[in-house]
């Protein structure tokens, strides 16, 4: 046994010292390739941002289900545009939870004033219909503006590419120099021109 081990055990230093020597560099190899990869693929904060602001959001309701689920609809997807030209940051079930809540606290009020039965019904109609009626003429009111505010939109591209500047340039400049309604519209069709949408 005093004899073997040495024998093992200077064995088992050359084959270490083998081992460390043929293994270690390409071990370190190996690391410095998977510290590089993860540079690479990590962006920086600033592109974590940006890559934020290229995600559309949508607004998120008090019942987020419920969005999706009438959001899927023919009816709510056009219900969904409608909103969102109104310009308001509301989802489709905060408008319905306001129009239930408003048209309850309306034919209370309705029935207390007039102290007949036909005042709930009438005052909860009243109190549904108030939020659409609202959302309507903040609507109507959005696209009136937009429609004074287009022309001097095109007006800016157009003066935009006849001093050379290319077609996305133009729109850039009309969304950062004009104001809502037509600015914010113009930087959506800029970044979505822009990543090929």
């Amino acid at each position: 046994i005093l004899v073997l081990l040495p024998f093992v055990v200077g064995v088992g230093v050359v084959m270490g010292i083998y081992l460390g020597l043929s293994r270690v560099p390409g071990m370190r190899m190996q690391r410095r390739l998977a510290d590089w990869l993860q540079e690479v693929t990590q962006p920086a904060e600033e592109e974590k941002e940006a890559a934020k602001a290229l995600v559309k959001v949508a607004t998120e309701g008090p019942l987020p289900g419920l969005d999706r689920m009438i959001g899927g609809t023919t009816q709510g997807s056009a219900f969904g545009r409608w909103l969102e030209q109104s310009g308001m940051k509301v989802s489709i079930s905060g408008v319905l939870l306001a129009a239930l809540v408003s048209g309850i606290a309306l034919a209370v009020v309705a029935g207390l004033a007039t102290r007949a039965p036909w005042g709930l019904p009438i005052g909860f109609a009243i109190g549904c219909a108030l939020p659409f009626l609202v959302l309507n003429f903040k609507r109507g009111r959005r696209m009136r503006t937009f429609e004074e505010q287009f022309p001097e939109a095109l007006d800016l591209i157009a003066r935009a590419l006849k001093a050379g500047h290319a077609f996305a340039t133009g729109l850039k400049m009309a969304a950062d120099e004009l104001p809502e309604p037509v600015g914010p519209e113009f930087k959506k069709t800029f970044e979505e021109q822009n990543f090929g949408l």
